[in-house]
């Protein structure tokens, strides 16, 4: 992993239960590249993903997320 880690925002639109949250980050975290990624505890919408530049970008992220079933757009708060 490069010694600058990014990190980025998203917000899911899908309401989900706790395991289902839990099974996503889970997924994310198997994903080369992805270090980190939890759910913001006072916003179970917004998702914060700490990945390696060099695997990812922003949008390649979106994508993942999509491709995992989850609605999510770029939170730029």
């Amino acid at each position: 992993m490069a010694d600058a880690t990014h990190s980025t925002y998203l917000t899911l639109s899908d309401d989900a239960d706790q395991d289902q949250r839990q099974a996503l980050v889970m997924k994310l975290e198997w994903e080369p590249g992805v270090e980190h990624a939890v759910f913001d505890p006072h916003d179970a919408h917004r998702l914060r993903i700490d990945y390696d530049p060099e695997h990812f970008s922003e949008l390649t992220l979106l994508d993942a997320v999509r491709g995992h079933g989850w609605q999510a757009e770029i939170d730029s708060r």
